[in-house]
């Protein structure tokens, strides 16, 4: 009763708070990763992420759960343990990769702090599941047939297979995730010849789109306004971004943009010097940029501070 009583008052606090902040860690390095790989610019806030993390490490070991409960069964089945019927034979079988396709397609449409379209996120999930179950049964296999393994590490053989076991987890996750980030670039048509001036005419198409959808009451999504455009999504991201600091457009809560100010108070001029060329900021005064070459030159000749000769 001593031990038992040591074990509840003490232990499982401990055990519970140690539990906690594992899963807390463990969803920071998820964020981050996925949230680099995804470039994400803007993190979202304190009570956005409780919410996040919460629903992911709910849902996410109950289907993961679910999956790898099915996937003992499956396993008692192949070894004649079990002898459910061809129909149950089949859900048994494929239950643990859909739960686990579920499962990392909402990690990769939930997790990152971006809008993540759900077609691409369950294109990443299907990838990763299947190089879950093929992990898996690879894994099983080495396993079984090479048991050499518990003669070299004896009674800690669990350790190394475990670490073994996460290596090829977290692999599979960031490639999926890294499969995800990739489907909006490669479903936008290659970027149009690069010229000089190519950021002007960029900024323009970028707010020119806007003002047409605030004219139809609509909000822009930043892939489709890419594709649109057919420039990067992170070029389109940056112009949206440096918009924004200047009060011209502005992001909604679903990762769309709208134009923030009227399209009539927007001058060209402001575009080009936002975007292309800031006489102030690289130190020439916007009067000297009607000057002719020789005239500037002059100029410049003249504001140079004359030295005296000594007397």
């Amino acid at each position: 009763i001593g031990i038992a009583g040591f074990v509840v008052t003490s232990v499982m606090p401990i055990g519970i708070a140690g539990f906690v902040v594992t899963s807390v860690m463990l969803m920071l390095t998820v964020d981050n990763a996925l949230n680099r790989i995804f470039r994400v610019q803007r993190r979202r806030t304190i009570l956005q992420n409780i919410y996040i993390y919460w629903a992911v490490i709910t849902l996410g070991p109950m289907l993961i759960g679910a999956s790898l409960s099915m996937t003992y069964f499956a396993l008692r089945r192949s070894l004649g343990a079990l002898d459910l019927g061809l129909v149950a034979d089949a859900v048994i079988g494929v239950v643990p990769f859909v739960l686990t396709c579920v499962a990392l397609t909402l990690l990769y449409g939930v997790v990152p702090a971006r809008r993540v379209e759900w077609r691409h996120a369950l294109l990443g999930g299907t990838l990763a599941g299947l190089g879950f179950e093929i992990a898996k049964r690879g894994f099983a296999i080495y396993l079984s047939k090479v048991p050499t393994y518990t003669l070299i590490y004896g009674a800690f053989a669990t350790i190394p297979i475990f670490l073994v076991w996460l290596y090829l987890s977290w692999l599979v996750v960031l490639t999926g995730a890294i499969f995800t980030a990739m489907l909006p670039v490669v479903r936008t048509k290659p970027e149009r010849h690069r010229v000089p001036g190519e950021e002007l005419a960029d900024a323009l198409g970028v707010l020119s789109a806007l003002a047409r959808a605030h004219q139809e009451g609509r909000v822009v999504p930043l892939n489709s306004l890419a594709r649109q455009l057919r420039i990067l999504p992170d070029r389109c991201e940056q112009i949206l971004e440096r918009a924004g600091a200047l009060g011209w457009a502005a992001r909604t809560e679903r990762d769309g943009w709208v134009l923030a100010r009227d399209a009539a108070t927007i001058r060209v001029a402001e575009i080009y010097r936002a975007f292309v060329f800031d006489a102030d900021a690289v130190g020439v005064p916007e009067a000297d940029l009607g000057l002719s070459l020789r005239d500037f030159l002059y100029k410049e000749k003249a504001d140079e501070p004359r030295v005296l000769p000594p007397p």
